[in-house]
């Protein structure tokens, strides 16, 4: 989880703060666990 925790903060980094945060919102309101939201990444 760490790796990823880092491949979403690179991803987020160059982004304007409302942008990665909504963004972030977004994507974890399609999942009910951190893991989840870990494992959908992947996915995509």
């Amino acid at each position: 989880e760490m790796q990823r925790m880092w491949i979403l903060r690179k991803l987020l980094n160059p982004m304007e703060d409302t942008a990665a945060t909504e963004f972030l919102i977004d994507r974890l309101k399609d999942t009910k666990t951190n893991l989840e939201f870990f494992e959908a990444m992947k996915r995509r």
